[in-house]
């Protein structure tokens, strides 16, 4: 079987073990989910034996603009974090084979290890490679190398910093990034047999992204409940960047916001009954445990993750107060990647931080540093003692593995959370005396 058919028989089985043995502390949208990433390999398999053209893409590529133009979009980035854990020792031991470094951000390593699966056979081709290179350097590289390596057409978008600059030089930038998406329209319709645009289609998308987004503000209302309708686990889950905006998607999201206001309403918490604090996750925790255990068993609720579902406000279609005007299609696919939080100057990002821990009301944040991380790496300490200054929150650095469990001590990581929880509660005593006096 290719890696497709291996993820669907996967998901099959997973589906089959949630139905037959629900977890009371889990969401029942997660069953929903499962089918919805289970259509998406059988989709990809359909595509791929009928030979339509792929596009390997990562980072902040225009999803939504590769698609509208009759292409798939496949994340290498998303591919990678999805990786199953039995594959990732082989996947790895590829690509550090071609010399690719192993101590640095295994993020990484699994997107370039993409690159050997389709040597193999094991998933598509790619018609054609497009990244943005804007927040993740080393995600960017590691996909130009794949398209340099495969010998297939390349467009690489270069993405101007747009915070914290005079109200002209944004216009500059946005007008920039929608000059570099043209082009890569003309780029991609010269270069990928049947490669058109239909502007039509990416407005569909973008309304459809952004029906999900309002759902994302649901789950982040739903999220001040104390305790948490949300389990760490569930709030670190969402679906692949590649997985376009169709009906399905909506109805999950829908799904999930439901879920939590309904908990919210009844005051149950999700894994945690008597929250005595909570925190926030930044930057990412690892794929091969649940990461937010430790802290949720001391009584510590994980009601939000920096990259998931939630955490980040997105511009509206019809929001003037930015651009001090409507934006077009192709504008507004620009403008989305020119929002990012981690694309920036440290502070743009901070502000996002701040705003999830003043509306969640969190108590701590845990930075869960990768190794080489030059965006989280580089402003986590910055982050930290803003935090602590002007919100009086507590952190924890931890530097861990997303994939790589041979480099993760589990034991000392337990450790770590355990004693975060007991500072958590230790401050928040402390706090109850001063304001008592």
């Amino acid at each position: 079987m290719n890696y497709f058919e291996e993820e669907v028989e996967r998901y099959k089985r997973r589906i089959e073990r949630i139905k037959a043995n629900p977890s009371p502390t889990m969401l029942w949208s997660n069953v929903k989910f499962y089918e919805l990433m289970l259509k998406h390999y059988q989709t990809m398999i359909e595509e791929w034996r009928e030979g339509k053209p792929f596009c390997a893409c990562a980072d902040l590529a225009p999803y939504r603009l590769i698609k509208a133009m009759g292409i798939r979009p496949f994340s290498w980035e998303m591919q990678g974090d999805y990786l199953p854990r039995k594959l990732v020792p082989e996947y790895f031991r590829r690509v550090r084979a071609t010399g690719f470094p192993d101590n640095g951000c295994d993020r990484v390593q699994a997107t370039a290890s993409i690159l050997m699966a389709t040597e193999k056979g094991e998933v598509p081709m790619p018609s054609c490679v497009v990244v943005t290179k804007a927040d993740c350097n080393g995600l960017a590289e590691a996909i130009i190398w794949g398209g340099r390596q495969l010998r297939v057409p390349t467009y690489v978008i270069d993405c101007p910093l747009a915070s914290d600059v005079p109200y002209e030089e944004r216009w500059e930038a946005l007008k920039y990034m929608e000059e570099q998406l043209y082009d890569m329209i003309g780029f991609l319709e010269k270069e990928v047999p049947g490669a058109k645009y239909d502007e039509a289609k990416l407005i569909e998308y973008l309304h459809g992204f952004r029906k999900v987004m309002e759902q994302h503000d649901r789950m982040r209302e739903a999220s001040k409940s104390k305790p948490c309708p949300l389990s760490g686990k569930d709030s670190f889950r969402m679906a692949p960047l590649d997985m376009i905006e169709e009906p399905e998607l909506i109805e999950y999201y829908v799904m999930v916001a439901d879920e939590m206001e309904e908990k919210s309403k009844a005051g149950r918490g999700a894994s945690v009954r008597e929250e005595k604090a909570r925190v926030g996750f930044l930057c990412s925790a690892p794929f091969f445990i649940d990461g937010f255990q430790y802290l949720e068993e001391c009584g510590v609720g994980v009601p939000i993750y920096e990259a998931g579902s939630g955490a980040i406000d997105f511009p509206r279609i019809d929001d003037e107060s930015t651009w001090g005007r409507k934006l077009s299609p192709i504008e507004l696919e620009g403008a989305y990647a020119l929002a990012d939080p981690w694309h920036g100057v440290w502070w743009h990002r901070w502000r996002a931080v701040r705003k999830f821990c003043q509306e969640v009301e969190l108590d701590g944040l845990v930075h869960f540093e990768l190794p080489g991380c030059e965006t989280c790496n580089g402003s986590t300490k910055l982050i930290a003692k803003m935090a602590e200054k002007e919100l009086g929150i507590a952190n924890l650095e931890i530097e861990g593995w997303c994939h790589d469990q041979e480099k993760f001590n589990e034991a000392e990581y337990a450790e770590k959370m355990r004693d975060f929880a007991a500072l958590l509660f230790e401050r928040k005593k402390s706090k109850i005396k001063e304001d008592t006096r």
